[in-house]
């Protein structure tokens, strides 16, 4: 219908004397460009979209060993997971960038493969239970809170 306004504004004005009816012609075809317009921005917003989710999936990747500052820390190759709330990492990513100079694969959800999960305030409940599940079929998880996690960072030298 809005292709049909724009296509016909012209014939539908000239055919109608009436002013106010002649005003909501013109309004609706303004508008239909103006949805156009944004129909086609929202095209090229999902690719910024898109580009973006691909380029943060490319920096969660682990680095390759002649990547990583130093392979001698706890972090080198294990798998390491952060739930909840970290106080004095509130940007999960900016701390997760540094485990993985120091060869951390840093995932967002418990498996078998877990080695760290590093607990802020108000772990997930469901991380927490998956933890649990995995520890009773012999699984060794270690599970840090925060206090626990900077004095590994401590240790490590790592800042």
């Amino acid at each position: 219908m809005i292709s049909y306004l724009e296509r016909n504004k012209e014939i539908l004005i000239d055919n109608n004397e009436n002013a106010l009816f002649q005003y909501a012609i013109l309004d609706l075809t303004h508008l239909a460009g103006e949805i156009s317009k944004d129909i086609n921005g929202l095209k090229g917003f999902k690719y910024v979209l898109y580009e973006q989710n691909r380029l943060k999936a490319e920096t969660k990747k682990p680095l390759s060993d002649e990547d990583i500052l130093r392979k001698d820390t706890i972090f080198y190759k294990k798998k390491v997971v952060f739930t909840g709330i970290l106080e004095k990492f509130p940007d999960r990513d900016k701390i997760a960038s540094v485990l993985r100079q120091y060869g951390a694969d840093v995932n967002g959800s418990i498996s078998k493969k877990t080695d760290i999960v590093i607990k802020g305030a108000g772990a997930g409940p469901s991380k927490m239970k998956k933890i649990a599940e995995l520890k009773e079929q012999g699984v060794d998880i270690k599970v840090w809170n925060e206090a626990e996690f900077l004095h590994v960072l401590k240790e490590e030298g790592i800042k």
